[in-house]
């Protein structure tokens, strides 16, 4: 009887109404006649409650309460409502909404079982539904995206089909820098409305979602407003827990512990990623032969800088050398799902990925480290093109195609670097005892870092063993490599892997090489090799693939190119299964050129010096 009353306080509420009311529609006949009993007792309750016996009085045909603005909170929603609706300024009209809604306690008319009053709740909880949609649409328009997203959330988990509610959850989301949760309410409305209405978003909504891929620079915030919304605090009922706050992706590996050398190399990157480099978005690439360190050395750089990218650090590993290279279709999916972005809101197509990816990426200071790649194709998708962001490549091949972008080529250790490594891991007694032997295990390995580990862990592993041990069994080049092997770790494997990359007639060249022995050779001795006069390319594909080093130049003006021993090594082995006669001949062309280029230069020289004619190639 109270509720019915005061929802139209102030107004004559017909006796047909309070007997509908209190029992629906299965009135007695006595309806009327108790209804007036109630209002008298109601009378009499309120007036023991200290309030005027003419609250309630009765008008011809019904009954009226009677209540200033300020004692019944409906009054003082509607109250506030209205000066809501004077006011001009948006700031103003926000407070007034807040004060409006600041009257609610939950919902209306909560444990009042009447169905008769299930309309007025209806329509009450509607009202005030639209009242805190339209604040907190004027209030995102001032700027506080921030604060009004946690309301947003929860008014959405009421009221799921709501498009103008997600619409403005969307805008909030993004103008914080959470693209990725922005998309995901889009995604979810999509759903619901596809699975349970069979209907999709409305185009304002649909061109919103497009607006947020793109980036749209005119969805950017306003200036918040510069003083707060002075209004009573409001106890709604409790939220519907939304998205968490988008945590920094924080994707680095373990980095070495015992990392060492590498000065010049660090420097360089330390330059390209502390925001001093012209390249306002850098693109490092470290380039260097299998075992070299290649991402060691990555892994410790990106570390070191990691302050400088409070967003987070992705990682990716590309697995150019391994079976099965990860296309970049799947490694923007991995991406964007690091990103918080849910897998059925992941577009299907490369282009469309890259671009979400891109638009991620805005306004955030993040670092993208890209493990093993192998040819520009599988990395120019996950550049980033925000100004914040930097790359850091790790690749056996020189990466030419990527705009703009630092090549870092890495050799292998110094001999101090090597010795530090060595006895980092193995310890300074041991090698301090067998000084000698050390030095001879590290010139077997040639000075890389993989196959020192690989040393110093069977050392390690074996603390009965004396280094000589070890000397003695590697030293005997055609056993190397099968020493050089501990559990996953193998240089053979290493080598292996970047074959599996090159063409045929690359790969016959390199294994051709290695019986030219431990020498700087020049560029011109693939041809005979191969028998073939245009032998250029294939040397360009070895040194691309960081097979081939080119060491120097000679007093010509002439290249010079070597193996690393445990590559040649490895190329020996390739050798070995290839009919020896070919392995003859083209050793013996090689040596015809030789002889040629000396003959050339003796044919200048007195006849009692020059020398016998051979066979020319």
């Amino acid at each position: 009887m109270l509720a019915a009353l005061l929802i139209d306080a102030n107004n004559i509420v017909a006796r047909e109404r309070l007997v509908a009311v209190m029992w629906d529609t299965n009135a007695p006949a006595t309806a009327v006649r108790q209804v007036q009993d109630a209002v008298s007792g109601l009378r009499r309750n309120l007036v023991a409650c200290g309030a005027p016996s003419s609250l309630i009085s009765t008008r011809r045909g019904g009954y009226e309460i009677h209540l200033a603005q300020d004692q019944l909170d409906l009054l003082e929603f509607d109250h506030q409502r209205h000066l809501a609706e004077q006011h001009t300024a948006p700031f103003e009209t926000a407070v007034a909404l807040r004060r409006a809604l600041a009257c609610w306690r939950g919902n209306a008319l909560v444990d009042t079982p009447s169905q008769a009053l299930e309309i007025d709740a209806a329509r009450l909880n509607e009202k005030r539904t639209e009242t805190h949609k339209q604040c907190l649409a004027i209030e995102l328009d001032l700027g506080r995206h921030r604060e009004v997203i946690d309301e947003l959330t929860a008014l959405l988990h009421e009221h799921p089909y709501d498009e103008q509610v997600a619409e403005h959850l969307m805008v909030a989301l993004y103008r914080c820098r959470r693209q990725g949760e922005a998309l995901q309410v889009y995604e979810r409305l999509r759903r619901t409305l596809a699975d349970e209405l069979g209907v999709d978003p409305t185009p304002p909504l649909q061109a919103l979602h497009q607006r947020i891929l793109t980036a749209d620079p005119a969805l950017t915030a306003p200036v918040p407003a510069s003083r707060p919304l002075d209004i009573p605090p409001e106890s709604p009922a409790p939220a519907a827990p939304g998205p968490a706050m988008a945590m920094p992706v924080r994707q680095l590996p373990l980095d070495v512990p015992d990392f060492v050398g590498r000065a010049e190399a660090l420097a360089e990157i330390a330059g390209l990623l502390d925001g001093s480099a012209p390249n306002r978005a850098p693109v490092a690439v470290i380039v260097g032969g299998p075992g070299v360190g290649k991402s060691c050395l990555v892994t410790h750089a990106a570390r070191l800088a990691s302050a400088n990218f409070p967003d987070g650090q992705l990682y990716l590993n590309l697995a150019a050398t391994s079976d099965e290279p990860r296309d970049p279709g799947l490694m923007l999916a991995e991406a964007l799902r690091a990103l918080s972005i849910a897998g059925s809101a992941i577009p299907n197509g490369l282009a469309e990925r890259a671009a979400l990816y891109r638009s991620l990426l805005v306004d955030r200071h993040m670092l993208v480290v890209l493990d093993d790649a192998g040819h520009a194709d599988q990395v120019l998708p996950l550049l980033p093109a925000a100004d914040g962001c930097a790359v850091l490549i790790t690749s056996r091949t020189l990466l030419t195609q990527l705009p703009g972008a630092r090549h870092i080529d890495l050799d292998v250790l110094s001999p101090a670097e090597a010795r530090e490594l060595f006895t980092g891991i193995v310890g300074r007694r041991r090698v301090e005892r067998e000084p000698a032997e050390a030095d001879a295990i590290l010139d077997c390995c040639g000075n890389l870092p993989l196959a020192i580990r690989i040393a110093s862990g069977k050392l390690t592993g074996r603390p009965a063993w004396s280094l000589r041990v070890l000397r003695e069994r590697i030293e005997d080049e055609s056993r190397r490599l099968a020493e050089l092997r501990i559990g996953d770790l193998s240089v053979r494997a290493s080598v292996e892997l970047s074959l599996r990359l090159l063409p045929a007639d690359a790969v016959r060249a390199l294994s051709l090489l290695g019986l030219l022995g431990a020498y700087t050779l020049p560029g011109w001795v693939v041809g005979p090799l191969l028998d073939r006069p245009d032998a250029e390319e294939v040397l360009d594909t070895l040194v691309d693939a960081s097979l081939v080093r080119l060491t120097a130049t000679d007093a010509l003006g002439e290249p010079r190119y070597r193996l690393h021993d445990l590559i040649r090594t490895c190329a020996v082995e390739i050798a070995a299964p290839l009919p020896t006669e070919d392995k003859q001949d083209a050793i013996i062309r090689v040596l015809s050129v030789w002889l040629e280029l000396t003959g050339r230069g003796t044919d200048r020289r007195p006849p009692a010096r020059a020398l016998a004619r051979a066979p020319r190639w």
